[in-house]
């Protein structure tokens, strides 16, 4: 059961079991491409070598995206209570001169 935290279940922070939930759309189930990837791999790892070279073209782009690809970096994950607020700035990027100072004290 998840953890409720104060205000019971009413609460709109309470409406997530965790930060880390993932929901998948049940739509995607019957997504033609991901039938094919899932029948690829499966019958791939049988040893059917037809589906192995049709594996190999419908999870390749998909390893190489997820290895090569940039990824966000998590900062932190906190609950707000109601009435707070949360604030995003970005700091100003450094100028050239002042990226090679700082290179300079290393």
């Amino acid at each position: 059961m998840p953890k409720v935290r104060r205000g019971g279940q009413l609460n709109p922070l309470n409406q997530f079991s965790s930060p880390y939930a993932v929901t998948t759309n049940p739509l995607r189930l019957l997504n033609p491409l991901f039938v094919l990837r899932r029948n690829a791999l499966y019958r791939s790892l049988a040893g059917d070598r037809g589906w192995m070279a049709v594996a190999a073209v419908v999870w390749g782009p998909v390893l190489l995206r997820r290895a090569l690809g940039k990824r966000p970096e998590r900062v932190a994950i906190e609950p707000l209570a109601i009435g707070h607020v949360l604030r995003l700035a970005v700091l100003p990027q450094d100028t050239k001169v002042e990226r090679k100072a700082y290179r300079r004290t290393k």
